[in-house]
């Protein structure tokens, strides 16, 4: 009994030394990786009741397409027709949108007079 306590402490030990350096290596690893804003992009999921055709999926998608081209923001988009994004099947009353934004200008910050 006393060696299986004598192994967890070192367990514990070694746990502790691994949360020790990850927190470290969180700190020196550069922030670069991580975007501070968005890509200019997004996606969705257009969702029949179950069962429905891909006829009639299709007909929702061109609606959402004709939304996503009315829109002055989207540059470009992407519909597929009979893909569930949500658990990565192909399904017929199913349809996955990505829509890419157009670039915005900063404006420059004005002094506050």
């Amino acid at each position: 009994m006393q060696a299986l306590i004598r192994r967890s402490l070192l367990a514990l030990a070694l746990l502790g030394i691994l949360i020790f350096v990850a927190f470290s290596l969180m700190h020196r690893i550069p922030g670069g990786f991580v975007p501070s804003e968005d890509q200019g992009y997004f996606l969705g999921s257009v969702q029949l009741p179950p069962a429905a055709s891909l006829n009639r999926t299709a007909a929702a998608a061109e609606k959402v397409d004709a939304m996503l081209k009315s829109h002055g923001a989207v540059e470009k988009r992407l519909i597929i027709t009979g893909y569930n994004i949500l658990n990565g099947a192909a399904q017929s009353d199913s349809a996955l949108f990505v829509a890419k934004l157009k670039p915005w200008r900063r404006e420059p910050r004005r002094p506050i007079r």
